[in-house]
């Protein structure tokens, strides 16, 4: 299964989806990485099982690669900040109050 994971900007982070931590990918999770790949363990998974998982992941990139399918890094987007929306709110806020004062002149 393919899966998109953004690295959030200013905070370095993954965020792990609600489904995937409902799957028991919660906690204290085991990482494996080499110059190319970064995978994560499940709790409790043993080692042969995780050689059995990534044997079939294996298999589906091979498929996918048939298949004519790419691994494509789309640039990221920023994220809108809080910052970006209170900024916006508060122009808008300002703006308000000078119609109203200049109403009132």
């Amino acid at each position: 299964m393919k899966r998109i994971f953004k690295v959030h900007k200013d905070a370095k982070t993954i965020r792990l989806t609600k489904d995937l931590v409902a799957e028991g990918f919660d906690g204290e999770l085991e990482g494996f990485m080499n110059a190319c790949t970064f995978i994560l363990v499940k709790p409790g998974t043993t080692l042969d099982e995780a050689i059995e998982s990534l044997e079939t992941t294996i298999r589906d990139l091979h498929l996918r690669k048939k298949m004519g399918q790419k691994i494509e890094s789309k640039p990221s987007e920023e994220p809108k900040t809080q910052v970006d929306v209170q900024s916006r709110v508060e122009t808008g806020f300002d703006e308000l109050k000078d119609k109203i004062r200049s109403r009132g002149r």
